[in-house]
């Protein structure tokens, strides 16, 4: 988000501190137990 008005503020959602750079993968809460669903049913 960004707010512009006498000065620029900018709003960081849904950040990790330490993933800066979202190197590591992010899923949803349905995406995860998708996945553990996948490896246990295979």
């Amino acid at each position: 988000m960004l707010d512009v008005g006498d000065g620029w503020i900018v709003r960081a959602v849904n950040v990790d501190a330490s993933d800066l750079a979202h190197r590591g993968m992010r899923m949803t809460t349905m995406e995860g137990d998708r996945e553990r669903y996948r490896a246990r049913r295979d």
